[in-house]
């Protein structure tokens, strides 16, 4: 894949705390504290999900978020594959949840026109409870 400006994507990484290893490849979505994108990580060879964090943040909330999703190693919990934060010594901190990517969230099927079987719904709810079952554990 050829290498984007990162200007392009409104300064998600306008540090460039990301160029030398993931390229920004489109938008996929906004939270309140948040914003997504897609990229491509050069050293493993495989796409994932970077979460921007910025703005004002809470640190407790953004410390334990990333504890737990270190920890948790399940196939049907999305997984954290690094962490990147720029100088925290700048007066707007952003820090970057770089994690598995994966083509679709629950939130996005069950909004699409999509008919879902009886077997689809079945599927998704083993797969939810699967997935809180291990964190219970």
């Amino acid at each position: 894949p050829r290498r984007m400006m990162t200007s392009g994507y409104g300064g998600f990484d306008e540090h460039g705390v990301l160029a030398s290893r993931y390229t920004l490849r489109r938008h996929l979505g906004a939270g309140s504290s948040s914003d997504e994108m897609e990229a491509y990580d050069s050293k493993a060879r495989s796409v994932v999900a970077i979460k921007k964090i910025s703005g004002v943040i809470q640190p407790k909330r953004v410390l334990r978020e990333i504890h737990i999703m270190k920890r948790l190693k399940h196939d049907n919990i999305i997984r954290l594959v690094d962490v990147r934060c720029m100088d925290l010594k700048s007066k707007s901190v952003s820090i970057f949840l770089i994690l598995e990517y994966l083509d679709t969230d629950l939130r996005k099927l069950i909004a699409s026109p999509q008919y879902l079987t009886k077997e689809h719904i079945q599927s998704i709810l083993s797969q939810i409870l699967h997935g809180l079952m291990y964190m219970h554990r």
